[in-house]
């Protein structure tokens, strides 16, 4: 089954390959253009915990209907968002890139996701087992290891890190925040439902200490008054949620807490993040 896997990616990537080399594009050549669409390529990774956290919801049947609404919501963001990121799009202002080494990790990411697609509309369909979970617990980290290495290479290779490298850095290390906030709420959930329970209780908790690194660094580097201001709204939430995440407390309590406060952590987050990228504006 693995080798059979295995072969439909590579296969997928060919095609999706060849499909790519006929498209005529371009770095994004103004520091705007750059910090949208390291935005929207790191709301992308967000996107791969945030699918994987809903699916985790479901199975444990908190907030069920919301959750499968949500996770139907959040697989179509995340197909629209790799569609923008393949083939530009005129209303956002979005180029396509000509750099080859970001058009093949594109690639590798698409047939990450068609695999990783499967095993969602398993769950949607009211048809996974605990393999289904299984298999998705080992495949997001696949796919956000892929997206990360795209995000990465959007904002290296971009003139705005050239000519603003300070900014490019922060919209990345806002937007990794904002996908923290997800993964550390699925790595507890899988805990709740009992798959690689001490691994994923600490993955949990280092996730927990990376937010809190990243979020004083984010404070400490940021001149702009109101994005400190935002900042210090989303450590508010933090402070919150934190203690459920270090202790790793999936009591029924705990978990309908998480549920109700992961949303407004990450809405937080995410307003930092476009105000950094509202500065490339400026």
């Amino acid at each position: 089954m693995k080798k059979s896997l295995l072969f439909i990616v590579i296969n997928l990537s060919l095609i999706i390959s060849i499909e790519a080399k006929d498209m005529v594009i371009k770095i994004p050549l103004t520091q705007q253009e750059s910090a949208k669409i390291i935005n929207i390529s790191g709301k992308e990774r967000m996107f791969t915990q945030k699918m994987s956290k809903e699916a985790l919801f479901i199975k444990l049947g908190i907030n069920r209907e919301k959750s499968l609404e949500n996770l139907k919501e959040t697989m179509t963001l995340f197909d629209n968002g790799l569609s923008i990121l393949l083939n530009g799009d005129k209303n956002l202002t979005i180029s396509k890139t000509t750099d080859q080494e970001i058009i093949e990790q594109l690639t590798k990411v698409s047939a990450l996701w068609t695999l990783f697609k499967v095993e969602l509309n398993r769950v949607l369909e009211n048809r996974a087992n605990e393999k289904t979970f299984e298999n998705l617990s080992k495949d997001n980290i696949l796919l956000l290891k892929s997206m990360d290495e795209a995000v990465d290479m959007y904002m290296i290779k971009s003139n705005f890190y050239k000519i603003n490298q300070k900014l490019a850095e922060q919209i990345n290390l806002s937007g990794r925040e904002r996908m923290i906030t997800q993964k550390m709420t699925k790595e507890l959930l899988l805990v709740a439902n009992n798959i690689d329970l001490e691994d994923n209780r600490k993955n949990a908790q280092k996730s927990g200490i990376l937010f809190e690194v990243n979020l004083k660094e984010l404070i400490d580097n940021t001149t702009d008054e109101n994005i400190t201001q935002q900042l210090y709204k989303v450590a508010e939430v933090w402070a919150k949620y934190r203690t459920i995440i270090m202790t790793a407390n999936i009591s029924k309590n705990s978990l309908n807490r998480l549920d109700k406060l992961n949303m407004p952590l990450l809405k937080e987050m995410d307003k930092a993040v476009q105000m950094y990228e509202d500065l490339s504006k400026k």
